[in-house]
């Protein structure tokens, strides 16, 4: 029919061209303070696992630390590791019967440099520990490693139970004072790495064993007191050697042991070249 108007073939008719898909664009979500600290001390602690322990001393030192800490302006490492470092030792040691002035401002948001017995240098890294007549109770806690630029570490006079193997770590310590405690079991071999000390008590405790061989290698020792102990055996030929190394300013001018015998007893420890010997106290021995 001239009339109509032509139809248009169905198979002429040009396909529709779909829009190419666009996924829609995702907002990154920034971590939070938790994920900042754990993220971070999973690679420095000597026990990652205990991390995940909610009841562990070092769960709740993370999750205070996060608390404390703004996420959109976070700590830098080293504060992260310090402040951990500190507030893992005051759980651990039951800080909250530490006494008054011992726990003065602790777990604050002020700076660690500014909490009782800290000092720091003047990069606000931490350089000496006080925690002497505290009321510090339990073990000193693995972490205690982080405090890398730790130079003086004194806890005499509490009932600290037992010293990590980490102590070792410490390769800047130059004091050590843990007299006076109840510290348990042997004293530990790791000391020996810790070329620096010149101070080291260790007096008064529950240590048991023999002395580490290792010790011959604290070169740098003025001061060693172990009496008051159960430690037995000699005192290692290398150690005595320590004191006869040097002038009167660097050598092992202080060695004290639990070398003297009350009637006729024997002597717990066999030393030829202690400057006292417990319990009863000779009179100070002169140099070879």
């Amino acid at each position: 029919d001239p009339t109509k108007a032509p139809t248009r073939a169905i198979d002429s008719i040009p396909p529709t061209v779909s829009a190419p898909y666009v996924a829609p664009i995702e907002e990154s979500v920034p971590p939070t303070a938790f994920e900042i600290i754990s993220s971070h001390l999973k690679r420095v602690v000597p026990q990652p696992d205990i991390l995940n322990d909610i009841f562990s001393p070092q769960f709740k030192a993370m999750s205070w630390l996060a608390s404390d800490m703004d996420p959109n302006n976070p700590y830098d490492e080293v504060i992260i590791e310090q402040r951990f470092s500190l507030v893992t030792i005051w759980y651990a040691s039951g800080g909250v019967r530490w006494t008054e002035d011992g726990s003065a401002e602790w777990l604050s948001s002020q700076s660690e440099c500014m909490w009782s017995g800290v000092s720091c240098s003047l990069g606000s890294v931490i350089t000496s520990l006080d925690l002497s007549h505290r009321n510090v109770r339990g073990p000193i806690p693995p972490e205690v490693m982080l405090l890398s630029e730790l130079k003086i570490f004194s806890a005499s006079g509490n009932s600290i139970s037992s010293i990590p193997r980490q102590i070792g770590n410490l390769k800047k310590l130059k004091r050590l004072y843990l007299d006076k405690n109840a510290i348990k079991g042997t004293i530990p071999k790791q000391l020996g790495k810790l070329g620096r000390v010149t101070d080291l008590s260790l007096n008064d405790n529950l240590l048991q064993g023999p002395i580490p061989k290792e010790m011959e290698d604290m070169g740098a020792l003025r001061l060693l007191h172990l009496e008051g102990n159960n430690i037995t055996g000699e005192v290692p030929e290398g150690v005595c050697a320590l004191r006869y190394i040097g002038d009167d300013f660097t050598r092992l001018a202080s060695l004290t042991v639990d070398c003297g015998a009350r009637g006729r007893n024997t002597p717990k420890v066999v030393c030829d070249c202690c400057t006292k010997c417990y319990p009863d106290i000779y009179a100070v021995r002169g140099d070879r």
